[in-house]
Parts: structure tokens; sequence; C-alpha cells
């Protein structure tokens, strides 16, 4: 059977070339989502996403970020129409997104995590790429298993400078190949969608906000998070890509491969146990 997956992806946390101190303490690691959905799937995400979102009053032109949850807490208002929701409104209504998505049998998940250090070896454009290949590579790997299968990357929008720059750098990857990788059953551009009006980009915003959160909880050993904990065990986790419940390099994948993340093995481990 020829299935067409779309793999939506966004980003949590920031990288910086030269973090200060305080850059690490705030943003210890950047992080970004993979999420699989075929688009048969999608179809029916979709319209079930507009009828959650009817029955919280959200405009169909407007969304909820992750990062609203903090920001209401504080007393932050991101847009005008987010003063009628308390953050537990919030919180239930992203639940309940996750709880939709997690019913579809073609829903996946996979994150890659930077650790942000004193001195990093790259610029954040080009972390973005690497980021990304990662992701490109896994799909190209998993769409071996069938021939027949395509996938599309979908990225949030980001300015114009880094897109033009990050869409070469994709074309260029993914016409040529690399050491590893030749690309014959991916989208050959990188595809580009604003989060509010996107079900899967607002899925992807949401998972690695999450993903973040508890890289924080089990790698850093902060003892709060429990709430983006309790979707991930519950949501997320169960639905990681991984190889006979093997999820380092397959569902998180360091970038790069080569870096020490102290107690990764931590978040591994409960990540398998929920498998």
């Amino acid at each position: 059977m020829n299935n067409t997956i779309i793999i939506f992806s966004d980003e949590a946390g920031q990288y910086y070339k030269y973090p200060s101190i305080k850059n690490i303490s705030s943003d210890p690691f950047y992080v970004r989502s993979g999420v699989y959905i075929s688009t048969e799937d999608y179809i029916n995400f979709q319209n079930n996403i507009d009828e959650l979102k009817t029955n919280f009053n959200i405009p169909n032109n407007q969304e909820i970020k992750w990062s609203d949850i903090y920001a209401i807490q504080k007393g932050r208002y991101r847009n005008d129409f987010l003063k009628k929701y308390s953050d537990k409104n919030i919180m239930d209504y992203i639940l309940m997104y996750l709880n939709c998505a997690s019913k579809f049998n073609s829903i996946k998940f996979l994150f890659t995590i930077t650790k942000n250090k004193i001195q990093n070896s790259a610029n954040k454009d080009h972390m973005t790429f690497m980021h990304l290949q990662n992701i490109y590579q896994r799909a190209q790997l998993d769409a071996q298993s069938n021939n027949k299968d395509f996938y599309l990357i979908i990225i949030d929008d980001i300015s114009e400078d880094a897109l033009n720059d990050l869409r070469k750098k994709c074309s260029d990857l993914l016409h040529n190949g690399d050491m590893f990788i030749k690309y014959s059953n991916v989208n050959q551009s990188l595809l580009v969608e604003k989060s509010e009006q996107s079900a899967g980009i607002q899925l992807a915003d949401y998972s690695a906000g999450i993903f973040n959160s508890v890289a924080k909880r089990y790698i850093l050993e902060q003892k709060n998070y429990d709430y983006a904990n309790s979707l991930y065990l519950s949501y997320i986790a169960p639905h990681i890509r991984n190889y006979n419940k093997k999820v380092l390099g397959f569902g998180i994948i360091k970038i790069t491969n080569r870096i020490e993340i102290e107690n990764l093995d931590k978040l591994l481990s409960k990540t398998t146990l929920h498998l």
C-alpha cells in the first residue's frame, strides 16, 4: 500500500553558540520534535481538533501555545483572546488535544536534543539544519521498509532569511544525499506552515515543549514539571519511535551523537517503561 506520512516539526528551548550562565540556566536544552501521522489519519485529526477548538471557544485563526501555560501563570497574555482562559483551561485543552492525537494508529514521536554549554561549535542556523537532517534520515530509513511510502516534513514558520538558508541546505541534502543516506522517499523541498493554521504544527509545539520539560525533570533532576511529565508518560512515550524498545538514536537523538548528556539514561529508562 502506498502511504504518505507527514512529519510535523517544531522546536523548544533556545540554542546559543556562546551562551551565558544565565542562558544555560534558563535554556539548558535545545530540542526539536518530529510528529508522524498518515495523511488519512490527519484528515480526521484536523476535523477532531476543529471540534475541540469549538468546544473551548478558541477562534479558528488562533492557537494555544505550550508557552501560554507559564505566561498566563505570570499574568502575561500573548493575545487578547487568551485573557478569558485560566492556566487550568489551557492545560485541560492541551491534555484533550494529545488524547485526541494518541488515538490514531499512525501517530509516532521522535525528538532531537542538544545540550547548551559555555561554547558550542555551530551557529543557530546550522544547528537547526543538523536537527532536521536527523529527522530526514529517520524518515528515509522508515520509508525503506516499504519503498512505496512517501514522507513530507513540515516545520513552523521562521524568519524569511533563516528559512531561505534552511531551505537551500535541505534541498542540497535531499538531492545529493549524505554519507549515510540517499533520499528517495522524502519530499525534496522543505515545507512550512503557520502554526495558528496547522493542527499538526500545534501538536509538534506541545510535544517539543513537553519533551523539553521532561528533559529538565530527568536529566537535570528537577523535581517539578509534573503536568508535562504526566502528558509525556501517558500520550507521548507509548508512541515514541523505537527499535525493539531501544529509544536512543531512534526516538531520542543526541545532536551531535558524540556529545555527552549526563543522566540521559534516566529519561531513556522512563520512556522505555511506557512503550
